[in-house]
């Protein structure tokens, strides 16, 4: 009796939110085939939780659902750009046109900047990573994450300043040319 119980639960919730959870991983991995397995894993760890999630009230089971295929796509999305293997220059983005030691140098302080971005709090990170290496706008970020903007947009202003601090703890400064070098004062408006 119980079973068949659960399995009702289960299959109401895939019913009312399948279609939302995968929208909302859509709009992180932008991969149909990677959004649907990010739902996918998502209802595994809700019959793996069965519990907890009874224990959410209903008028927000929505949002514990959100939160979960979230975090889910974000992982996926930190695994598969760790496992893109290309030749040097695809890696590195280098340009016919520059010196491509410069341009290498840029781009391992951005990789310094992904790495230094897990020490911040998940919050902070977040943010960052949505804003950074997705490239949406506060006003994206705030309705991926069920906030308001303004709210967005000082977390990102206090993420930033966060994130400066520790790559200047690790001696990596912007001199406002795209290199690294000394510091110099505007160095929150480059991150």
């Amino acid at each position: 009796m119980r079973k068949s119980v659960d399995n009702e639960f289960i299959n109401g919730l895939f019913e009312d939110y399948e279609q939302m959870l995968y929208r909302v991983a859509f709009n992180v991995l932008h991969n149909c085939a990677d959004a649907e397995d990010a739902v996918q894993e998502t209802f595994v760890r809700v019959i793996r939780n069965l519990e907890k999630i009874r224990a959410v009230p209903c008028n927000e089971t929505r949002f514990y659902l959100v939160i979960i295929v979230r975090n889910v796509s974000i992982t996926m999305l930190n695994r598969k750009n760790r496992r893109i293997e290309l030749d040097i220059d695809e890696q590195y983005d280098l340009a016919a046109d520059t010196v491509p030691e410069e341009e290498l140098l840029c781009r391992l302080t951005v990789d310094e900047i992904r790495r230094t971005l897990s020490e911040l709090s998940t919050e902070d990170c977040e943010v960052l990573w949505l804003l950074l290496f997705r490239e949406l706008t506060a006003n994206e970020i705030a309705a991926l994450l069920g906030l308001k903007p303004a709210t967005v947009r000082s977390r990102i202003c206090r993420a930033r300043r966060r994130l400066i601090r520790l790559l200047e703890d690790r001696g990596i400064y912007y001199n406002g040319e795209g290199r690294t070098g000394e510091a110099v004062s505007g160095t929150a408006g480059a991150i």
